[in-house]
């Protein structure tokens, strides 16, 4: 019976491990991709000169030339958020959000998520601007929609676009009629979703919560870890039940 017990005990250091593997801080000499598709795209990113500060929830990476050379990760899970803060309309959305489409398109075929595009008049749509403000900065939203999406903004100021701009043609390509638009899509830019924005911002003081309920819907709701877990007591348990009958 000890015998059977020491089994269960290794089974259960190993399951330990590996969990603790997969929450490891970043390590040296680790590349941005490899950064990103592990940890998801930083809340925000400070350049010098070839130097590269990252900020995640649960603290900083410096990187060098694009390899990882410091971690600083001493935010646990569970600490409490960063506070919202009102941000005028005329500054841009919190670091998170790409610009260039073909980048973006690149990052997430990497990473193997979907992106999440956002067709925006950032300067004179007042559905915009609240967007921005209410969801589009919001750490709690970042951090939920970056687990499955890059997020992109596509930016339509009240000056013209000139007819050549990547936007616009963006905007045409996606037979984009009103603002603000939000699309899901796949890396590729195939597959092509809308959410609905206004689900979202007709519900007050619920406007986040809303839309990462939505933004669940088109990645496809994972699992709760608390069934994950279920399952690995569950195969613990057979081992142990193999082990007697032998």
């Amino acid at each position: 019976m000890v015998r059977y017990w020491r089994y269960c005990c290794v089974l259960v250091l190993l399951f330990t491990c590996v969990v603790n593997g997969l929450r490891a801080d970043p390590e040296v000499g680790m590349s941005r991709d490899e950064l990103v598709v592990r940890y998801g795209d930083p809340l925000s990113s400070m350049t010098v000169g070839d130097r590269e500060i990252a900020t995640y929830d649960s603290g900083k990476v410096v990187l060098q030339n694009g390899k990882v050379l410091s971690c600083d990760f001493s935010a646990k899970a569970g600490s409490p958020k960063v506070a919202e803060r009102t941000v005028s309309p005329s500054q841009p959305l919190q670091s998170g959000w790409l610009t260039d489409f073909e980048k973006a398109k690149i990052q997430a075929s990497a990473s193997k998520r979907k992106m999440l595009v956002l067709f925006t008049g950032s300067t004179w749509c007042p559905a915009c601007i609240r967007f921005e403000q209410v969801i589009g900065r919001s750490p709690q939203f970042l951090q939920a929609a970056q687990k499955n999406f890059v997020l992109v903004k596509l930016d339509f100021p009240r000056e013209q676009l000139p007819m050549n701009s990547k936007n616009l043609q963006l905007a045409q390509r996606y037979e984009i009629t009103g603002y603000p638009t939000l699309i899901s899509m796949r890396a590729d830019g195939q597959g092509e979703s809308q959410v609905d924005v206004f689900a979202a911002l007709n519900k007050p003081q619920a406007e986040v919560e809303t839309m990462i309920g939505l933004l669940g819907a088109e990645s496809g709701a994972k699992k709760p870890q608390g069934k994950t877990i279920l399952f690995v007591v569950a195969g613990l348990v057979a081992v142990v039940w193999w082990f007697k009958r032998r």
